[in-house]
């Protein structure tokens, strides 16, 4: 069923992407040409669709372990952002400690924050049963604005010509797989997640109880099940895999944290674990899906009279079709009528 909700997502995103084309493009054939075909033509553009993937199949993790469990992180954009800004402080300030040292620590100290900041909010929801949808994207709107003023005062690189903290040293840059691309080692930190996350949910007594938590608060209550626990153990780590990815697009990307680098993957996470049904394996997959469509409509963008906001189009009919109720249903219906 998680499966098929999958390739229905797809082939509604490529009508969504043959509509469109049709629609806003004098030359369609040719814009649907680049959109689908043209990021495997040249290591470049498919080396940074998957570094683009791999930060956010980290984010979309953190997104299924708190979705599993009935915890809605709207807070990702904010925790991500803060992520990468404290990764960055701390390789400015603690610039001469070891290379894998420092990458090792920043990213610690990057899921440390952020989780930190997520369980927050899950505490919030299980000592006073706080709307968790409003306190994540309150709590995340006000750290985006915090760091934002950080970014552009105090901790403003005055030689760039960006709005920007300094950029840190090579030492600490996640090493490049496939130049000039910026694809790096992140790709693989992201699927060892995937892979770790689940294990945890499927193969652990805790992972299944956090599971029936999410699906049954009443059976997991009768069960004995500790429900609270589950909402802050699991709080915690969906903030953490948002720290953890803004810290890849620090170290492996940006080299420094950009003014609002964030923007738009912590919601295009919500998108990718929708699409995968929360499975941590399905979650990988989603993710190059997204990363791709990303990836095609700045190709499109390029080449053609196409613009980028096609991607957004198309991302509004995959959480159209992904939030109806009867969507696999819909599917196995018209596979019937193929086949």
């Amino acid at each position: 069923m998680e499966f098929s909700s999958f390739i229905f997502a797809i082939i509604i995103s490529i009508l969504a992407i043959v509509i469109t084309s049709f629609l806003f493009s004098s030359t369609p054939i040719k814009t649907i040409y680049y959109f689908l075909f043209n990021v495997f033509t040249n290591s470049y553009s498919f080396g940074n669709m998957l570094n683009y993937a791999s930060s956010l199949l980290i984010a979309s993790l953190g997104m299924a372990i708190a979705f599993n469990i009935g915890f809605f992180n709207l807070g990702g954009e904010g925790q991500i952002y803060f992520g990468g800004f404290i990764a960055a402080i701390f390789l400015s300030i603690f610039s001469s400690l070891n290379g894998f040292v420092g990458i090792f620590l920043a990213i610690t100290i990057a899921s440390l924050g952020s989780g930190i900041i997520s369980v927050i909010c899950a505490y919030l929801k299980v000592k006073w049963d706080v709307f968790d949808l409003i306190s994540t994207y309150l709590v995340s709107h006000i750290l985006i604005l915090i760091v934002n003023y950080l970014i552009t005062s105090k901790f403003n690189d005055t030689n760039s010509n960006l709005l920007a903290t300094n950029e840190i040293l090579q030492k600490f840059h996640l090493a490049r797989i496939l130049p000039p691309s910026y694809l790096n080692i992140s790709i693989f930190i992201a699927i060892l997640f995937a892979i770790l996350l689940y294990v945890y949910l499927y193969k652990t007594r805790f992972g299944y109880e956090t599971i029936i938590s999410g699906q049954s608060k009443e059976f997991s209550r009768y069960g004995g099940i500790n429900l609270n626990r589950y909402v802050i153990i699991s709080g915690f780590l969906s903030g953490a895999l948002m720290g953890i990815s803004g810290a890849t697009i620090v170290l492996g990307t940006n080299y420094r944290a950009i003014y609002e680098f964030q923007s738009g993957i912590g919601f295009t996470a919500i998108a990718v674990s929708l699409i995968a049904k929360n499975n941590p394996i399905l979650v990988i997959f989603a993710s190059l899906f997204l990363a791709y469509i990303k990836a095609g409509a700045m190709e499109a963008n390029i080449n053609t009279d196409s613009t980028v906001e096609i991607a957004y189009v198309v991302e509004a009919a995959i959480f159209f079709i992904i939030t109806m109720k009867y969507s696999p249903a819909i599917f196995k219906k018209i596979k019937d009528k193929i086949f």
